[in-house]
């Protein structure tokens, strides 16, 4: 502004500085929503053992989402417990596994649907940020440089806070979940029995018995 003399933006700049801001900041956190959601595609269909999977303090867009991963969560953690007593063949287990395959093709659907919506919704936003450009150009050079500047500064500052939100809220739920008990010592393992102890109870059987008839 001192360099080039220049004071303010003019209306009209202002206006289109201010859309532009809010289109291009929402398609950045429309672009962290993708990341995160191929990642979740990518967990699902990599790994068979779900009971690790969990949505945290994500907002979704679909909400039906994260019911079904909280709900896959639940369902794979609960077979878990389950294969601690039985094997898989346990009529429990199969409902359990069952009901687990079901969630999965369900989620990696919704996922596919989800993943496709951000895509048109970011090629709307992309159209208008392109119709807002095109308006900027019929504003003076040093105006049209400063509303660019502007806006730079102003974008990176939403997406900037946004992310400052979203790790105090990974903060808060890790600091929630993630159980402070630890191993004192490792558990020992014998290759015999503890108990009963066969040869006490025989001998103590022989004394009693050799008392008894006596």
């Amino acid at each position: 502004k001192e360099i080039n003399d220049v004071i303010s933006l003019s209306d009209k700049a202002k206006t289109v500085s201010t859309q532009l801001v809010e289109y291009e900041s929402k398609i950045q956190e429309l672009n962290i929503e993708e990341n995160i959601l191929n990642n979740l595609f990518q967990y699902i269909s990599n790994n068979q053992n779900l009971a690790g999977l969990s949505v945290g303090s994500i907002t979704f867009a679909d909400p039906a989402l994260a019911i079904l991963i909280k709900s896959l969560h639940e369902q794979a953690s609960q077979k878990e417990a389950l294969l601690l007593d039985y094997t898989e063949l346990h009529p429990e287990v199969k409902k359990f596994s069952q009901t687990i395959a079901t969630l999965r093709r369900q989620i990696v659907a919704s996922l596919k649907n989800n993943l496709k919506q951000l895509e048109q919704r970011k090629k709307s936003l992309n159209d208008l940020i392109y119709k807002y450009q095109k308006s900027i150009e019929t504003l003076p050079k040093q105006e049209r440089e400063l509303t660019r500047l502007t806006r730079h500064f102003s974008v990176n500052e939403k997406v900037y806070s946004y992310l400052l939100e979203k790790r105090a809220e990974t903060a808060i739920l890790k600091s929630s979940t993630i159980s402070n008990a630890r191993i004192l010592d490792i558990a020992l393992n014998f290759s015999k029995p503890i108990k009963p102890k066969r040869v006490l109870i025989v001998l103590v059987g022989l004394i009693l018995g050799v008392i008894v008839g006596l």
